[in-house]
């Protein structure tokens, strides 16, 4: 679930650094039940993006895209970034895609950067 991929991702991150989500704007948040919220709160190092924040904004600001399979993956290519993945992306294999599993060092990856061809 995406529950599991979040506490996953949050478990292997240096502690310094934080894990901004950011709804998919066509998410409608009563899909959600209490629980989804409640262990993300239970998280310390989560902070939620406002609405009002867009993609490429927080691409510019974060150390290093993640997204499950989103197009924020692929956005964060076009622009020169390295992306995580936590599931079937279709843009798998792809320069500058990182598959996540246990034991990945996170820090090492944002100091990489990938031609947007």
């Amino acid at each position: 679930t995406q529950v599991d991929a979040l506490e996953a991702l949050a478990a292997s991150m240096p502690a310094d650094w934080l894990l901004l989500l950011k709804e998919n704007p066509k998410q409608l948040h009563v899909r959600r039940n209490a629980a989804f919220y409640m262990r993300i709160a239970r998280l310390g190092c989560v902070r939620w993006a406002p609405d009002s924040m867009s993609s490429a904004e927080l691409l510019d600001r974060c150390r290093l895209p993640a997204t499950l399979i989103g197009t924020v993956g692929w956005e964060a290519l076009q622009k020169g970034r390295n992306c995580l993945y936590m599931g079937e992306a279709w843009y798998a294999g792809l320069p500058g895609t990182i598959a996540w599993h246990p034991g990945l060092d996170l820090s090492e990856i944002p100091l990489h950067m990938v031609d947007p061809q």
